[in-house]
């Protein structure tokens, strides 16, 4: 019994007590031990507020109770008196440093919520988001464009042991930025990274020698960084795809066709201008190819749009017809008749992009208007086209997507049976938070811990309350107090001892912070020891 009535029946009782739990200590070792601190802090916690309970009754009963207060303190028991007068002097204090406390609360939280929502984007530009309805869309990440993007957005940054990590810390913000929240939301987004072929080779230099020769060879301190990406790509669950043999545009056309033919909205991650080909309408249109919003057959559609991922724009079908002056079907034969100066495509001397816009929307494709060069009103132009008809067909095959690269060789893993099953795993904290310290990132890394303790929060918040194991004796402790009131005669109710705000001018800490085992398991580095209890009758 755990309810001390007076110091004669508690010696008694105690008596009993300590025989049962000496036996049970020296007997069951540590654990035991364990077992009985927790209830020596329980009895401790208990009398304190019982002997508190019943002083202030006396004290209401005499009269005294208005001028001075009797407090019990936690050190030894021992009695302190306060007068009224300080009694108010510390609660005016108590009160200001309440304030405070609440100010630089919302302060944090709001420092949070920045954290956990850091731009509040368009929900119609969020690549997670579909921009016209609820379906979900797989969304395809040009993973080594988004690498070089994160290269030259950060400064030049090293780990302890001097590896360059300045374009993998991009590329964690970058990532962060879109999938971070649905994570700690519990969600599992579709999200795919799809990488180059890391030999470099593809079925374009084969064609074309010196397709891309233009380019500045990659630099020296991002080497490295790819196979952290990786890494940092492992750590957030994410798929990666790739096939020897062919660029992260070809599968990325690939995935992107065979989701839509099963259904799903894709949204591409990438600024290559290649990748606009595969943009289609997200409306059902007629014969005329117009959308009859009148008509019963207009409705939404699964489709493919791209997405800016600097600056979260997205990019339809109509989009890319104001962009370039043609529609995504026919974006091929403009790049492949102007030529694109990033991959070293030649194109035709002299046509740039509006006149290939122009000349293709005249004519229909790049083959028709081969087919009919001679009909060119413009002499000079007519002159080059004929000059250049096998270069002109030679870059639409550079500037062409294959959208049937083979699944089989891009290591699939066996367990995803359709497209649309590629998500992103289950947030795994540890493995997410041990790669920041690897890496040497402790300013995202604590960045994410506030994250992941505000998501916690808030979910718990939002729960069932779980049941208090203690909560037995909580209860016992109330019926106590209403004792304590009917033996007292008075006939106001007494507040709970959990609502009261202070005693004797003092706040009283948390249940947890007291570590009284109430709501929180005690843990104990060693042992206590006989004399650590003089104060508990058994």
């Amino acid at each position: 019994n755990l309810i001390p009535v007076s110091a004669s029946s508690a010696s008694v009782s105690g008596a009993s007590v300590s025989g049962e739990s000496g036996a049970s200590a020296s007997g069951g070792g540590r654990k035991n031990i364990t077992q009985i601190a927790k209830l020596v802090l329980q009895y401790r916690k208990l009398n304190r507020d019982l002997k508190r309970l019943i002083t202030t009754k006396e004290n209401k009963s005499n009269g005294s109770h208005v001028e001075m207060n009797t407090v019990i303190r936690r050190n030894d028991n021992d009695l302190l008196l306060t007068t009224q007068q300080e009694q108010t002097q510390q609660e005016q204090q108590q009160e200001q440093q309440q304030q405070s406390q609440q100010q630089q609360e919302q302060q944090q939280q709001q420092s949070q919520q920045r954290e956990i929502q850091p731009q509040q984007q368009n929900n119609t530009n969020d690549p997670l988001n579909n921009h016209n309805n609820n379906n979900e869309p797989l969304v395809l990440v040009d993973a080594s464009a988004y690498i070089f993007r994160a290269y030259y957005s950060m400064s030049p940054i090293h780990r302890y042991d001097g590896e360059p990590t300045g374009a993998t810390l991009g590329f964690c913000n970058m990532l962060n930025r879109i999938i971070l929240n649905p994570l700690l939301q519990n969600k599992q987004p579709r999200l795919v990274l799809v990488f180059d072929s890391k030999d470099g080779t593809t079925f374009r230099k084969k064609m074309y020698p010196d397709y891309k020769a233009n380019r500045k060879s990659c630099p020296t301190d991002l080497i490295p960084q790819f196979d952290f990406v990786r890494d940092a790509a492992d750590a957030y669950g994410i798929l990666q795809l790739e096939c020897a043999g062919f660029e992260a545009d070809d599968v990325i056309a690939t995935i992107a066709t065979k989701a839509l033919e099963e259904g799903c909205h894709v949204n591409i991650l990438s600024g290559d201008k290649d990748l606009l080909q595969l943009v289609t309408r997200d409306v059902n249109v007629d014969a005329n190819g117009d959308a009859n919003v009148n008509s019963d057959q207009y409705q939404y559609q699964p489709c493919i749009q791209m997405i800016d991922p600097m600056k979260l724009t997205r990019i339809n079908y109509d989009g890319v017809i104001e962009k370039f002056g043609v529609e995504p079907e026919k974006l091929g034969d403009v790049l492949g008749l102007a030529g694109d100066s990033a991959d070293n495509i030649p194109g035709v001397p002299g046509i740039g992009p509006k006149i290939a816009a122009a000349l293709i929307n005249e004519y229909g494709s790049l083959h028709s208007l081969l087919e009919n060069v001679d009909n060119i009103k413009q002499k000079a132009r007519r002159e080059k086209l004929k000059e250049n008809i096998e270069l002109a067909r030679l870059s639409r095959k550079l500037v062409e997507l294959e959208r049937n690269v083979p699944l089989e060789d891009m290591n699939i893993p066996t367990h995803f049976e359709t497209i649309s099953d590629f998500r992103i795993e289950s947030l795994n904290t540890e493995r997410l938070l041990a790669f920041y310290q690897r890496m040497g990132f402790q300013d995202l890394k604590k960045r994410v811990q506030n994250q992941i303790f505000h998501s916690q929060k808030t979910a718990t918040n939002n729960s069932v309350p779980v049941p208090d194991r203690y909560s037995s004796i909580v209860d016992r402790r109330g019926k106590e107090e209403q004792v304590v009131n009917d033996a007292s005669g008075s006939t106001s109710s007494t507040k709970s001892l959990k609502q009261q705000p202070s005693v004797g001018g003092k706040p009283f800490q948390d249940e947890k912070a007291r570590g009284n085992g109430f709501t929180t398991q005690v843990k104990y580095n060693a042992p206590p020891k006989p004399s650590d209890f003089d104060d508990v009758p058994f």
